[in-house]
């Protein structure tokens, strides 16, 4: 039976706390031709993308592949608190304001929001974790992508037999 060359998959892994999702869509093309956009962690990945594709069973099409870290828990992310360069800001509003007899006192409140007085970071995600579950993602994506393309695939067939029935009845 023969497959369609356009479709779509959405495939899940999971990379400690975060989902990893992957999206395929492909279209018609003579070759494998694949763009992949992955996210600062996966850089590494791409090199194994093509190879996964072909072990799936897609070997032809222009595949435009994405993937995307999803929800993080909590324990992911870490504030730090730049506690030297806060109290600077303080010393140097508190100091200006007194200097033009403002008579306003300046708290943390107040430079809180100041460039790089807190960061935000998020942990680094193993490269062999990310593998895995990119990989897994990948897989899945693949095999929601064939079952679709083997969907259309059959309706193709069954338009060219109607096509060719009312062709022979002519």
């Amino acid at each position: 039976m023969p497959k369609s060359m356009t479709g779509f998959g959405r495939g899940e892994g999971r990379c400690g706390s975060a989902e990893l999702i992957c999206e395929i869509k492909t279209v018609n093309s003579k070759f494998l031709d694949v763009n992949a956009r992955l996210p600062g962690a996966g850089a590494s990945f791409e090199a194994k993308i093509k190879n996964i594709l072909i072990d799936c069973g897609i070997s032809r099409g222009k595949a435009d592949i994405r993937f995307e870290l999803g929800d993080t828990s909590n324990s992911s992310i870490a504030v730090s608190v730049n506690a030297l360069l806060a109290r600077a800001y303080l010393d140097a509003m508190n100091s200006l304001s007194e200097e033009l007899g403002e008579g306003r006192v300046f708290t943390a409140r107040d430079v809180i929001g100041k460039p790089e007085v807190l960061t935000v970071t998020e942990a680094e995600i193993p490269e062999e974790d990310f593998h895995a579950a990119a990989e897994t993602a990948l897989r899945n994506a693949c095999e929601v992508l064939r079952g679709m393309r083997q969907s259309e695939g059959e309706k193709l067939m069954l338009d060219f037999d109607l096509r060719l029935k009312r062709c022979v009845e002519l």
